[in-house]
Formats: C-alpha cells, sequence, structure tokens
C-alpha cells in the first residue's frame, strides 16, 4: 500500500515535523493494525465512487472486510481531520 494524506481543514497549528503514517499490514481480506486510542473510519471506495464504510471501535487491531468486494479500492483512513489514503486490491 502506499499512503498519502490530507488535512482538509489545514490544522497543523504548530506541528512541524512530518505526518507519520500509521502502519496497515493487509492480508487477504484481513486489515491489521495497532491499536488506537480513539475510534476512526475506513472507507474503501470503488472506482465509480461507491463507497463502503466502517467505524473501527479504539482498541481494535483488525478488521475483516467483506469477502464480496474485487478489485482495486481507494482505502481511506479518517482520524478526525486528517485522511490517509492508499490504493488495495482485494
Amino acid at each position: 500500500m502506499t499512503w498519502r494524506y490530507n488535512n482538509p481543514n489545514n490544522t497543523l497549528g504548530g506541528h512541524r515535523s512530518p505526518v507519520q503514517i500509521p502502519p496497515f499490514l493487509l492480508e487477504g481480506y484481513t486489515l491489521s493494525f495497532s491499536a488506537f486510542e480513539e475510534d476512526f473510519t475506513i472507507q474503501l471506495l470503488d472506482e465509480n465512487g461507491v463507497v463502503v464504510s466502517m467505524v473501527i471501535p479504539a482498541g481494535a487491531t483488525s478488521i475483516e472486510m467483506p469477502n464480496t468486494l474485487l478489485g482495486e479500492y481507494t482505502i481511506q483512513l479518517i482520524f478526525g481531520n486528517w485522511i490517509f489514503e492508499g490504493e488495495i486490491e482485494l
């Protein structure tokens, strides 16, 4: 996965160091990650912009994505004002 990030509200404040993209691992339909202190959202967009959205609760370390999804998707990880975006193939 290649990640990009976007802060749509441009609220960097005094933040001067580069934003660290959280590590994620995709194996089959399981997406694994370190536990986060707050809920976050994962969105999958297909080539037509159709969205599958999942809210991930704080403390979770993996999510099983629907096995009905097949093909290339844009994945968005939404943490408050931050959106991390990448491409995945299922």
